[in-house]
């Protein structure tokens, strides 16, 4: 009997090794699919949001919309992945960021902003705000509010 359940659960390791290898060997096929593969990136769920890649010579970029937001991610040639940026519309702006700009544009209105995300550096909010006169970008970073372009209504 123990000779019997030994050869079954042999049995059944030898298929499972067999399984796994003839996986991973069909796995290198196309290109699409180690493309789709390679779309991971930490902290990220994208589920069921209706995405889209664009391939280039470098990489691809995911384009994706999560929540209203459209997000685009690019990875390199081997899946790894590079940055984010994710825009966001006037109705779904981020409330920490909205404060820190205010602290020094309380007279602007926030039309939109994007946050880059990359690995291994801190995450960068580009804030478009205005107000009657004038079109401004400005970068958030660590708390600090920077000014990047500065645009006079005609």
């Amino acid at each position: 009997m123990k000779k019997q359940i030994l050869a079954i659960a042999l049995g059944f390791i030898i298929m499972g090794i067999g399984t796994t290898t003839y996986a991973a060997d069909k796995s290198t096929g196309s290109s699409a699919e180690l493309t789709i593969k390679g779309v991971k990136e930490p902290g990220k769920q994208l589920g069921n949001a209706g995405s889209s890649i664009t391939s280039s010579k470098d990489g691809f970029i995911v384009h994706s919309d999560v929540n209203g937001n459209q997000i685009s991610s690019a990875y390199d040639k081997k899946g790894n992945w590079l940055y984010t940026i994710e825009r966001h519309g006037a109705a779904s702006l981020l409330k920490n960021v909205m404060d820190i700009v205010k602290e020094g544009y309380y007279d602007y209105f926030i039309s939109g902003m994007e946050k880059v995300d990359r690995p291994g550096h801190n995450t960068i909010y580009i804030v478009h705000i205005e107000d009657s006169n004038s079109i401004k970008t400005v970068r958030v970073s660590n708390a600090e509010v920077e000014l990047v372009k500065d645009f006079e209504r005609a």
